[in-house]
């Protein structure tokens, strides 16, 4: 129930990330909701940046541990490496919860002495061990050229470059369909780029688990990346476009409805 959105543009200069801030939170095992956060969930390190969907402490369990790194690729891989870092650790506390061991390497070695039911217990629980989150990477690579990838929870990687743009979330359709019905493309200046993707974040809005608060990420090749909270005036200026684009549309429709006489006919 959120929208975490990527877009190329400046003919592949400039990436632009943009996401709400839904999150996923719990209370035990069987009580989850949806809320509105305080934070950004775009993450800039270095050159590279980071949108995550999902659940809050698996989103804080791993931005925590990411380094930052120049190449796209390097940076992927590290995020990948810190993914199985933390199943490897709930695999070591299942065993240790569990069972006499403290650890994978003491449950390996004493696995011929295991009981049965205990060994198809720990080894469920790893199976089926899942970080509550995706996630789209993006930044650029040793050649300078953007790259943008989806990194889901079982650590499937899709590079989407050649999309140019792409979503993540509940309203990820209506993003999606926004660019489509555009043509958009990845050629077109910066200005443009980025009221485009806002244009499609308010489009995702139509979907009732996205929320209202739009906080945005621009990558350049050669420059600091820039951070657009959602409280910052160029959201405020965005927004205000958006409705006055949104009133001409609706008094344009108007004249065309009134244009349309079928009596006449």
């Amino acid at each position: 129930m959120t929208l975490v959105q990527v877009s190329i543009c400046d003919k592949g200069k400039t990436i632009i990330l943009i996401a709400d801030r839904m999150v996923s939170s719990s209370m035990g095992e069987f009580i989850q909701y949806e809320k509105e956060g305080n934070a950004s969930k775009l993450y800039v390190y270095n050159k590279n940046a980071v949108g995550f969907a999902g659940s809050v402490p698996d989103i804080i369990k791993i931005k925590r541990r990411i380094k930052e790194k120049d190449d796209i690729e390097e940076f992927l891989n590290g995020v990948i490496e810190i993914m199985k870092t933390i199943k490897d650790e709930a695999l070591d506390r299942t065993i240790s919860v569990e069972s006499i061991w403290k650890n994978k390497e003491e449950f390996i070695t004493n696995l011929p002495i295991c009981p049965k039911p205990l060994k198809d217990l720990i080894f469920a629980k790893n199976a089926t061990f899942r970080l509550h989150m995706n996630c789209l990477i993006a930044g650029f690579d040793k050649n300078g050229d953007a790259k943008i990838y989806l990194l889901n929870n079982e650590y499937e990687i899709n590079d989407i470059t050649d999309f140019h743009y792409y979503s993540v979330g509940s309203g990820s359709p209506f993003s999606l369909l926004f660019f489509d019905q555009e043509e958009y493309n990845e050629n077109c200046k910066l200005n443009e780029g980025l009221y485009f993707a806002y244009r499609a974040k308010k489009t995702a809005e139509s979907h009732i688990g996205v929320g209202a608060k739009t906080d945005i990420v621009i990558l350049r090749n050669g420059s600091e990346a820039i951070n657009i909270s959602a409280s910052d005036p160029l959201i405020k200026k965005l927004e205000s476009f958006y409705i006055g684009e949104v009133r001409k549309l609706h008094s344009l429709r108007e004249k065309i409805f009134e244009q349309i006489n079928l009596e006449g006919n």
